[in-house]
């Protein structure tokens, strides 16, 4: 039998008096050793966690707090996968938990620190249905193009079936509607290319902001700093060159606080 190597820390404790369980790991090209899980809390529910080591098993002081960052915004999470970009980005597949049991599949990506990444989905995470019961995202891989594949189960309403989902991990933060501020109104749309589109329905606060239209991959294609009143509409001029497909419009006030909508041009 071949002896274990010694590590500095050969257990973790995530600080409760209640289970800790892991089910992924990844060594990144630095050596460094990512390993994801769940924690039980308190009141027994579960958090998904991500922990950091060094190559000799010593939580990482920089990364999240302590080596661990943890994921509860449900009653219940759990991480089974996780997967490393090149440039040190983790991604973390979940289960949310939303009474009564219907889980979704859950994508999050965190920065080399362990902070959330800001740019990644709606509030930091993606969140998919796949049936309308019980799916549970169970494994991830990472194409040659970054695309991020999800694997799991999905109850349809009898049984379980395989579920396999794609994500753009570059584009699911613009192709969903971000509301932070209100409920604003873009019109038309879809629309005719070389023409006006009008956003109506803007929340007190945008009477200076800046409004920018991007590709699906989030490269900018133009940009307006706008001054108006509250209660007045704005109008937009689309660029001439502009392919038939599908934009984002982004506006934001002066806090950064603002929202996203989908843009469709069909011609």
């Amino acid at each position: 039998m071949l002896p274990l190597e010694p590590m500095a820390s050969p257990s973790t404790s995530n600080g409760f008096q209640n289970v800790d369980d892991a089910f992924g790991t990844v060594v990144s090209s630095t050596g460094n050793i990512l390993v994801s899980g769940f924690s039980t809390q308190p009141n027994f529910s579960y958090d998904a966690i991500l922990l950091k080591y060094d190559t000799t098993g010593v939580l990482d002081p920089a990364f999240g707090i302590g080596g661990i960052v943890v994921f509860s915004e449900n009653v219940f999470e759990v991480g089974f996968d996780l997967v490393e970009q090149a440039d040190g980005k983790s991604y973390l597949p979940e289960i949310p938990k939303f009474p009564p049991a219907s889980n979704d599949f859950l994508l999050a990506r965190y920065l080399p620190n362990g902070s959330p990444d800001p740019t990644f989905g709606l509030n930091r995470r993606v969140i998919n249905s796949i049936q309308p019961d019980y799916d549970e995202a169970e494994g991830i891989a990472l194409q040659a193009d970054g695309k991020a594949i999800l694997v799991g189960k999905s109850y349809n309403g009898t049984q379980n079936d395989i579920a396999v989902a794609r994500f753009l991990t570059d584009a699911p933060s613009l192709l969903q509607d971000m509301n932070f501020a209100g409920t604003p109104i873009i019109s038309p749309n879809p629309v005719g290319a070389n023409k006006v589109i009008r956003i109506s329905n803007l929340p007190l606060g945008f009477e200076n902001m800046e409004l920018k239209l991007l590709s699906i991959d989030g490269k900018q294609i133009a940009a307006e700093n706008i001054k108006t009143t509250f209660g007045v509409d704005v109008e937009f001029s689309l660029p001439q060159t502009m392919a038939k497909g599908i934009y984002v419009i982004e506006i934001t006030n002066e806090n950064s606080y603002g929202f996203r909508k989908k843009l469709i041009v069909t011609e």
